[in-house]
């Protein structure tokens, strides 16, 4: 598995976007030919992110961040998305099927699959800044 990071806001570094990136992505597993493009987005408010995929390239999944959210949230929602690309990328997911029950009609906060990422981010961002430390070492 391979990531290309675009347009990273100043308010994160590169390192530390780095960082949590290689620990989200080591957290799951993803088979080595899934390229994931990571693009920070111009929205505002604080919404976090989108996962989606490439019609004409099974294997490239696009991770879609806020650029205007704090270095918190940023990598809340990097994580979260994390999660959401291991889903498609074992077949989990696709659209709105999370291992095969349609959940489009559910409300947003019930969705299985979204359930598993909100504990998968915050698994994730503990362990990270245990890790780096203090956000101002990273």
């Amino acid at each position: 598995m391979n990531y290309v990071v675009h347009d990273r806001p100043v308010v994160i570094s590169e390192s530390l976007f780095i960082r949590a990136c290689d620990h989200g992505f080591n957290m799951v597993e993803i088979e080595d030919d899934i390229l994931v493009d990571i693009y920070f987005i111009d929205e505002n408010g604080e919404g976090g992110g989108t996962i989606d995929t490439r019609e004409e390239d099974d294997n490239t999944i696009i991770i879609e961040i806020n650029a205007h959210q704090g270095v918190n949230n940023i990598l809340m929602t990097l994580f979260h998305e994390i999660k959401h690309v291991e889903q498609i990328a074992c077949g989990d997911l696709k659209e709105s099927i999370y291992k095969g029950e349609d959940t489009k009609t559910y409300d947003y906060g019930i969705r299985p699959h979204e359930q598993d990422a909100w504990e998968f981010e915050k698994i994730a961002m503990i362990t990270f800044l245990e890790t780096v430390g203090e956000m101002g070492n990273a």
